[in-house]
């Protein structure tokens, strides 16, 4: 509070404690409004309101997600390193995917590049191929794979679990395994 750097007999007098009640909250709202504007001057750490702004400078037209995924696309939009080798391309999508949701093969001899994302990120496979259409050369085909269930992942589940938990066939091969 304001009042505390005052001396103690100024500190008692009812104007003073009512001028700074005042100011308490002007200088109140005055931090809100500059921790705000910090908050926004950062990809990390913007608000809905930063990102907007960001998303309209970038020619984001469609956002789509939550702030966080929208925070990922403006990150990698912004970062704007074109990813020339397998390990930039590498550093690229594990930035915006996190390691372990996706594989990579480069065929060099076929000038194909192959990504395989797994069933947790699929709906992110759209803004995968058009940010890499802008990112890998243009001689270069782009294939986007969705590694989905298969017989061996339920192998360790029993008939009866399986049946139980009410999944229908399509959701097998389409949902992430949580029996």
């Amino acid at each position: 509070m304001l009042i505390e750097h005052l001396p103690s007999f100024m500190a008692d007098i009812d104007e003073f404690k009512k001028l700074f009640n005042v100011e308490e909250k002007i200088f109140g709202e005055l931090y809100n409004a500059f921790k705000k504007y910090e908050n926004n001057l950062w990809i990390e750490t913007a608000d809905d309101e930063g990102i907007k702004r960001r998303e309209k400078f970038l020619g984001i037209d469609k956002p789509y997600g939550t702030l966080e995924d929208r925070r990922k696309v403006v990150l990698s939009e912004w970062s704007g390193v074109l990813p020339f080798n397998y390990y930039t391309l590498d550093k690229w999508l594990s930035s915006y995917l996190e390691k372990y949701n996706y594989t990579i093969e480069i065929s060099f001899d076929e000038y194909k590049l192959y990504v395989l994302l797994s069933l947790s990120v699929k709906e992110h496979e759209t803004y995968i191929k058009n940010a890499l259409r802008k990112k890998i050369p243009a001689n270069m085909i782009i294939e986007i794979g969705i590694d989905y269930n298969r017989y061996r992942d339920f192998k360790k589940f029993t008939y009866g679990q399986i049946k139980d938990s009410g999944i229908t066939l399509g959701e097998m091969r389409e949902s992430v395994i949580s029996l």
